[in-house]
């Protein structure tokens, strides 16, 4: 239903080969109180995660490894507080599962070896943010029911760009697909790689296919 991940300067570290599954009441927190390393899986299926770094005792923090995968797998949320260095990603931080909101409002890193893969619904980074260097990805599973990435603040682009077709569906010409939504944008994706006949259209506020 809920708990918490230590507290005080310690460490944990979940192995290639671990699984962590967090599967709570919806609208209850998992609090990260101690700095997580992860080469593995951690799946938010239910309830939220949230990493404290504020206070005496907490070092909440999430480093995610090369190869290592944080999956949301409905609309689920990952939190910290003003103080947290929150999600250093160098793996893959993915949202599989909701086609509402799934927000990070933690400081988000997505290194250069990093991707934020986006299947469906919207993930909404609310707080600060790092992407030039990783990779975004996105699924086009039908007019509606696309990867969304919407940013609180500018986005700066500079990483690969991968877009995938789900199942049956044929994107016709004609069809565009917001998939950056910002206040302001600066840069370009390095590449793109997705099916014949898409074409990216940058704009002040966002990234249109």
């Amino acid at each position: 239903t809920g708990g918490q991940f230590g507290s005080g300067n310690n460490a944990l570290t979940l192995a290639a080969n671990a699984t962590l599954v967090l599967a709570g009441v919806n609208g209850t927190d998992y609090s990260m109180a101690q700095i997580v390393t992860n080469a593995g899986i951690i799946r938010i299926v239910s309830g939220n995660l949230d990493i404290q770094y504020c206070g005496g005792g907490n070092y909440g923090q999430l480093i995610n490894l090369p190869g290592g995968l944080v999956d949301m797998q409905a609309d689920v949320s990952i939190s910290g507080d003003s103080c947290s260095p929150g999600l250093s990603n160098a793996g893959t931080v993915r949202k599989s599962g909701g086609t509402g909101i799934s927000v990070i409002n933690t400081a988000f890193q997505n290194q250069n070896t990093g991707t934020l893969d986006i299947r469906g619904g919207t993930v909404n980074l609310a707080a600060g943010s790092t992407l030039a260097a990783g990779m975004l990805s996105f699924a086009l599973n039908d007019l509606t029911n696309f990867g969304k990435l919407v940013l609180a603040h500018f986005a700066d682009l500079g990483g690969p760009l991968n877009v995938s077709v789900g199942g049956t569906f044929a994107p016709a010409i004609g069809n565009q697909f917001q998939i950056v939504s910002s206040s302001g944008l600066s840069g370009a994706f390095s590449s793109v790689n997705g099916p014949a006949g898409i074409s990216v259209t940058y704009s002040n506020s966002g990234v249109f296919l």
